[in-house]
């Protein structure tokens, strides 16, 4: 707002903005963590498989 304000004011500010958006910013971090791992443990069996018996077949 171009005005100066005090430690006092910018501290109370930002304890404000923290408490009323920070559980928004929070939520939406663990819905983007659960999506991403979903994803990941949707395809964990062709990701972390291993052909066996495949030393004769090398060339």
């Amino acid at each position: 707002m171009g005005q100066d304000i005090g430690d006092l004011k910018a501290t109370m500010l930002l304890d404000f903005c923290l408490k009323e958006i920070g559980p928004s910013i929070y939520n939406k971090a663990i819905a983007d963590a659960q999506r991403y791992f979903e994803t990941k443990v949707v395809d964990l069996e062709g990701s972390c498989y291993e052909h066996e018996f495949q030393y004769w077949r090398q060339k």
